[in-house]
């Protein structure tokens, strides 16, 4: 009796890891979709395209904000303050993801990023991470900047409590 369990027991840990596998879209969507966007996202401070960068944002981080409003808000303040700094994202660089998880109903992953920042015409180059998630059972990526993770790493497990905390993300690593 003991086989036959331990028998099913492998055989369902043999095809959920096959059907992860199967469902993991960040390789395959990097170039035509995932890096496109994370530069849209980066630049568009620039314009003050509220609207896009809130719409490209994962709703973890808009809850945890206390909600559209209020996302809002922090998007303005953030780009005042880029204005009154005299910081333009100038240019990005992406490399192709370097941690992918299946957490919860969600993919997550890694997107190693470079930004160049002009400040009152000083170039500034700023390298971190941005992540990338999407819902199992859709398509649609959503973006959130990691460089407040490096920060404040916790803050991982306080948007995606699901996500392991035994799992050792490479960018999160060193802090």
């Amino acid at each position: 009796m003991k086989l036959k369990q331990l028998t099913i027991a492998l055989s369902f840990s043999i095809l959920t890891q096959a059907t992860f596998a199967a469902d993991l879209a960040c390789q395959k969507d990097y170039e035509s979709i995932i890096s496109k966007n994370i530069i849209a996202i980066s630049t568009a401070f620039n314009s003050r395209n509220f609207q896009y960068i809130e719409n490209k944002t994962d709703s973890s981080l808009i809850n945890y904000a206390g909600g559209q409003s209020a996302f809002r808000n922090l998007l303005e303040i953030t780009a005042n303050n880029f204005k009154k700094s005299n910081i333009v994202v100038s240019k990005v660089e992406t490399q192709p993801p370097v941690d992918n998880y299946i957490v919860g109903n969600n993919e997550i992953c890694f997107i190693p990023e470079k930004l160049t920042l002009m400040v009152n015409g000083q170039e500034h180059i700023s390298e971190s991470f941005m992540l990338a998630i999407r819902p199992l059972i859709s398509k649609k990526w959503k973006y959130l900047d990691g460089a407040g993770f490096k920060k404040h790493p916790n803050m991982l497990y306080i948007l995606f409590p699901d996500f392991p905390r035994d799992i050792k993300v490479s960018f999160l690593e060193n802090q």
